[in-house]
Order: C-alpha cells, then structure tokens, then sequence
C-alpha cells in the first residue's frame, strides 16, 4: 500500500469496524488485545473500564488482520508469536510485520514446519518463514509441511472493504 492510498483511508477504526473488516468476533478481538500475545492494542485510545470505546489506527487493523488469518489458519499462539518475530526479524509485534509485508509487497507468507523427532530432542516443531514476493513455487523439502496463507489477496479484499466503509471507491 502506497503513502497516498493509507491517507485516503480513515485514520481511526472502532472494534465494531474492525470486527466488521477483518471478520473477527468481539469475543477474540477483546482476547488478543487484553492477552497482548501479539503485541496488540489500540493506537488511539486505549479502552479503560467496562464499556470503554477501543480506538483503532490503520496500523492496528493490519497487524488484527495478520494474526486472524494466522489463527484462522490453525496456528496456536506461540507459533503465531514465532511467525510475527520471524517476519519482522525482531520481537516488534503484529502491526510491524503487517507492515513489513506490504511495505515489500509481500504476496504470500509460506510456513514450514519440521516436525519434531524423538532422537532429535526438539521440544517443540521448527517452523521457517518464507515472505514470498511472487506467485512462485520454491522448492519443499520432504520432511517438512508448509502452510501458504495468500496475505498479497487478503490485504487488497481488506483495503476494499475499508474503502467500501468510508464510501471511497473500490479502484481509489
């Protein structure tokens, strides 16, 4: 996403906006910003007290966005944690990696995991995250699974459904 098409967008997002955008119920919504697993609150304002509105940026609806589909995708917390750090090379969080994929115009991220082997001693699976930038097909190795979530396609369906909530025309 370029410079001018973030400031054709809103600059501020309620949680119902961001349920609405990102198709995520309120019940996880509310579970990722209070358990700050991924790094995730509201840039805006934060909400305090029972009944307190949570203020959004555009920032803020990515980095939702990435871990919804990471979760959605069947990932536990601790991988989805894993996943962030590795796509932003440091422990920044959801909003920096989202960032990070459309600042490089990542189109889809590949997930490997190695799974763990007994004479091995590994406590937990190794995963090895691959920010593709093209349509292309690199090569798998055998002993590993590799999950491809489309990120380029889900990003660009929600810039549309943030421009059909502002009445911006879907091409603007």
């Amino acid at each position: 996403m370029t410079q001018d098409q973030s400031e054709e967008l809103p600059a501020v997002f309620e949680s119902t906006d961001v349920e609405r955008l990102v198709g995520i119920s309120s019940i996880r919504l509310n579970k990722f910003v209070e358990d700050n697993l991924y790094r995730l609150r509201p840039s805006i304002k934060a909400g305090k007290g029972r009944g307190s509105r949570r203020l959004f940026n555009r920032e803020d609806v990515f980095g939702i966005a990435l871990v919804w589909w990471l979760f959605e995708a069947g990932l536990r917390s601790n991988v989805i944690r894993v996943v962030l750090d590795e796509i932003s090379q440091k422990k920044a969080g959801a909003n920096q990696a989202a960032e990070m994929l459309l600042g490089k115009k990542i189109q889809v991220v590949r997930i490997q995991v190695q799974p763990r082997r007994m004479h091995r001693g590994l406590k937990m699976p190794r995963y090895l995250v691959f920010p593709i930038t093209e349509e292309k097909s690199n090569v798998v190795r055998p002993v590993s699974i590799a999950l491809e979530i489309p990120v380029g396609h889900l990003y660009s369906m929600l810039l549309n459904k943030m421009k059909e909530l502002t009445g911006l025309p879907e091409g603007a």
